[in-house]
């Protein structure tokens, strides 16, 4: 979405990044996830062409079992990192692989079904799925006696913040000089 590579469903119209991604939530990805729920049953072939040049693949089979095996026992969502007007250094001093090209981050999203993906990885090649392709085949064996109630959303939502080292004092300093 950023690197304005896509656009919302029925519109070839670029517009900015909230209303692209406000657009995505409520209306792009009901209707696709509704799509991609009747054919996870059905897949044959699983491809991530998320690499430039390096795509990887997984059979259908194999991504359903994979996932069966992965609703019995603990697994972690991959994290989406967001930078923010209060966001610290912590997390860009502390974990691998973050892009450093930016100011800060404010906030680590985990949990949220739409948003996390799920990555196998076989051999050093990275597969990854979102996280509702789990919780549409598997959500009674994640969520237990809640199954029912809640079906393919995890009711919980995990947002780490960052602070430290952030810009809230600066904003607040600067708000208060305004004042």
């Amino acid at each position: 979405m950023r690197a304005k590579k896509v656009s919302n469903l029925g519109t070839n119209t670029l517009k900015d990044d909230k209303q692209v991604y406000k657009h995505f939530y409520f209306v792009d990805w009901p209707i696709l996830n509704e799509e991609k729920r009747n054919l996870l049953p059905k897949i044959s072939w699983i491809v991530d062409q998320q690499r430039p040049g390096e795509p990887t693949w997984m059979e259908g089979s194999t991504l359903r079992t994979s996932l069966s095996n992965m609703s019995r026992t603990c697994f972690r969502v991959r994290p989406w990192f967001e930078p923010g007007v209060w966001g610290g250094q912590w997390m860009k001093d502390n974990f691998k692989g973050l892009n450093q090209n930016v100011p800060n981050y404010a906030w680590s999203f985990e949990m949220i079904v739409p948003e996390n993906g799920l990555v196998f990885e076989d051999n050093g090649n990275l597969l990854e799925v979102s996280f509702d392709m789990l919780m549409f085949q598997e959500y009674q064996n994640v969520l237990g006696k809640a199954a029912n109630r809640f079906k393919f959303e995890f009711p919980i939502r995990f947002d780490f913040l960052d602070t430290f080292q952030g810009g809230i004092f600066q904003y607040s300093v600067i708000l208060n000089q305004i004042i």
